[in-house]
């Protein structure tokens, strides 16, 4: 699945050493975080060092796996200025798609919300549905938050509709949770089940 993503980041293929370090991050975030993050800093410095875009960027979505929130705000943001400046769209999706769950981990909601309706619009534009399906999710999860339910479930809904249309299997499981927690408040029992 990243590998598929990279490609459409990089106007040129990337090396084989770069994607086979990219592979064997990816197996190790499951098996030995340490020594995955270990990696992933050691290509940030050299992605940086190279001013390699695709490369850190590829870094800092995998660091966004392990360390979550504002603590990984600032490489974040660095990122997303070079998918920008390269012109990276569907990157820039995913990165605003991040910094968007950053912000709403930390309750900062009106920074989480202007981040993901920026992801939306890139997203859009750049035909990378799952970050709009991830900001969609996550715009209803503030409404959630803010003791609006019903906002919350059209949210959810529209991203259901997006996931379903494009097959997103991972989608299709978690919008559907967060719809049902969305009616279990204004007790919808029923619809909730």
């Amino acid at each position: 699945l990243f590998s598929m993503q990279l490609s459409h980041l990089r106007p040129m293929s990337a090396t084989p050493e770069f994607a086979e370090q990219i592979a064997q991050i990816e197996q190790l975030l499951h098996r030995d975080r340490v020594l995955a993050q270990q990696m992933i800093e050691s290509l940030m410095a050299e992605s940086r060092l190279q001013h390699d875009a695709v490369g850190f960027i590829s870094a800092v979505e995998m660091q966004s796996q392990i360390t979550y929130g504002i603590a990984i705000l600032n490489v974040q943001y660095e990122a997303l200025q070079m998918a920008q400046n390269h012109h990276l769209f569907a990157a820039e999706a995913r990165l605003l798609n991040l910094i968007g769950r950053a912000y709403y981990a930390a309750a900062q909601y009106q920074e989480a919300m202007q981040t993901w309706g920026r992801c939306l619009e890139v997203a859009e534009l750049s035909a990378e549905y799952t970050a709009w399906i991830k900001a969609k999710m996550g715009v209803g999860q503030i409404y959630d938050a803010l003791g609006d339910p019903s906002s919350a479930v059209k949210m959810h809904q529209e991203a259901i509709d997006r996931s379903q249309a494009l097959h997103d299997d991972w989608s299709s499981l978690q919008a559907p949770a967060n719809v049902g927690v969305n009616l279990h408040r204004p007790r919808r029992r029923d619809e909730a089940q």
